[in-house]
C-alpha cells in the first residue's frame, strides 16, 4: 500500500513537472513572438555555460520582456536584447552576491517595477540623483520631472548595471565556474 502511493506521488509530480514546463513553454514563445529563434540560440546558450534549466530561463525572460513590453515606447526587439541582459544580470547577482536565482531573477523584476528595496540588500542604489547622473553621462537634456516612466525604468537598469560592474558582478557566473 505504501509502495503504490509513493509510486503515485511519483508519477503525479512528473505530469505535474510536464505541465508546468508546457506553461512555460508557452508564455515564452508567446512573449519572445519574432524573436524566438535568437530567444532559442540565448536559453541554449545559458544552459550550457551555467547549467541552469531551460524552463528556469525562458520564465524569466519571458516575464522580464513582458514587462519591458507594458512599459510602451520599447521596441519588440529592444526589450528583447533588455530581457536577454537582464537574465544574465541576474546570473551574475546571484553568483556573486551568494542568493539563489529565483531570488535573483525577483530582485530584477522588482527594480524593473520600479521598487528598489530588494536590489538596495545588495548595496546597489538608485536615487533620483545617482538616475539623474547616469542620464546626463548619456546625453540627457530633461529634468528628471520631464523623464516618464518608460525612461526611469531603463535608467533603472542602466544604473544596476554600471554599479554591478563598478562592483566587479558583471561576468561573475563565469568567473566563479572557471574557479
Amino acid at each position: 500500500m505504501y509502495m503504490a502511493r509513493r509510486l503515485g506521488r511519483v508519477v503525479a509530480n512528473i505530469a505535474q513537472s510536464g505541465a508546468d514546463y508546457t506553461e512555460t513553454l508557452n508564455l515564452w514563445e508567446t512573449s519572445m513572438g519574432n524573436n524566438l529563434t535568437v530567444a532559442t540560440e540565448f536559453v541554449n546558450k545559458m544552459n550550457e555555460a551555467y547549467g541552469i534549466s531551460e524552463k528556469t530561463l525562458m520564465n524569466a525572460q519571458a516575464i522580464f520582456k513582458n514587462m519591458l513590453g507594458s512599459l510602451g515606447q520599447i521596441s519588440d526587439q529592444t526589450a528583447y536584447k533588455i530581457s536577454e541582459a537582464l537574465v544574465q544580470m541576474s546570473a551574475d547577482f546571484s553568483s556573486l552576491y551568494n542568493v539563489s536565482l529565483d531570488s535573483a531573477f525577483k530582485k530584477m523584476q522588482s527594480m524593473l517595477a520600479g521598487q528598489v528595496r530588494p536590489i538596495r540588500s545588495a548595496g546597489l542604489d538608485m536615487p533620483e540623483t545617482t538616475l539623474y547622473q547616469f542620464y546626463q553621462q548619456i546625453g540627457g537634456t530633461k529634468t528628471m520631472r520631464q523623464l516618464n516612466r518608460t525612461e526611469k525604468q531603463l535608467l533603472s537598469i542602466l544604473a544596476v548595471y554600471k554599479q554591478m560592474g563598478s562592483a566587479g558582478a558583471l561576468g561573475d557566473m563565469s568567473k566563479t565556474l572557471n574557479q
